[in-house]
């Protein structure tokens, strides 16, 4: 049962450079257990991990929120979504649409996935030189444990 990925979960945890918190804009549900569930265990597991918040299934939502006829849900706006970035002091906040990002040509999941290497990549050389990104734990000291591990953690999706 679910039980079961909630013991496991945080074995894929440790040596994480970055953890991009993801909500759907079509479920206020989805939106609210960002703040509930998924930000309180990654600040206590992660706490000095850089976060990005992401807002996905943006066309969905636009196309309900265009559509006069449409069912009236509960969408999660773009100011919800930067407000909540806001609330749970995530680097930035994005949306994106698997759907168009492939129709496009995948700018929206590319960029997301650029501004993670580009803040991993901050993190490690602000370390490198003396700096002090407020990610204490992130970076030179992550680095020396990583090296110090025989076999290396990869890319973790849950």
């Amino acid at each position: 049962g679910q039980e079961d990925y909630d013991r496991l979960r945080p074995l894929s945890y440790p040596d994480s450079d970055i953890v991009l918190l993801c909500f759907s804009t079509t479920s206020k549900n989805s939106y609210d257990s960002v703040q509930e569930k998924w930000n309180p265990e990654i600040k206590h597991y992660l706490p000095n991990t850089p976060v990005i918040l992401v807002g996905t299934k943006v066309d969905l939502r636009d196309a309900k929120l265009e559509d006069k006829n449409a069912e009236k849900t509960e969408y999660v706006t773009k100011e919800e979504g930067v407000q909540l970035q806001k609330e749970i002091s995530a680097l930035r906040y994005m949306e994106v649409s698997a759907k168009t990002a492939c129709e496009e040509g995948g700018g929206g999941l590319q960029d997301i996935f650029l501004e993670c290497v580009k803040t991993v990549l901050t993190d490690l050389e602000e370390d490198d030189e003396g700096g002090d990104s407020g990610n204490s734990e992130s970076g030179a000291s992550r680095q020396s444990a990583n090296k110090s591990n025989a076999r290396r953690g990869g890319c973790v999706l849950l």
